[in-house]
């Protein structure tokens, strides 16, 4: 995982797992932590890989990277869409997941441990 500055100050997080690249919001909800100095991991249910979650380094909080939703809390992070054209990545800068219920916040877009 890496972090990155947008137009818009929106702080993100690129998640490359499975041959697959995601865009998170970088701010966990929980006190504000950076999300890309945590982990990727997969997420199973009777050993069947059905998603991938980023565990903040924190407090062990998870989030789907798909849908936002935390797995500890009602908490949600920002999704991004994401494509791949010509080896460059290209993110939305619109949340793609903004039918997911659940408190959001973002510490006004900085995190707490920069």
């Amino acid at each position: 995982m890496w972090p990155i500055d947008t137009p818009l100050n929106k702080r993100m997080a690129i998640v490359a797992r499975n041959n697959k690249f995601s865009a998170i919001s970088n701010i966990c909800p929980h006190q504000g932590v950076s999300l890309h100095k945590g982990q990727c991991v997969d997420i199973e249910d009777m050993g069947i890989k059905w998603g991938t979650a980023v565990v903040c380094a924190a407090h062990g909080w998870s989030f789907d990277t798909d849908t936002g939703a935390c797995g500890n809390s009602r908490f949600v992070i920002d999704v991004f869409d994401v494509k791949v054209i010509d080896d460059h990545l290209f993110v939305s800068l619109k949340p793609k997941n903004l039918g997911v219920e659940g408190p959001r916040r973002d510490f006004g877009g900085k995190e707490s441990d920069p």
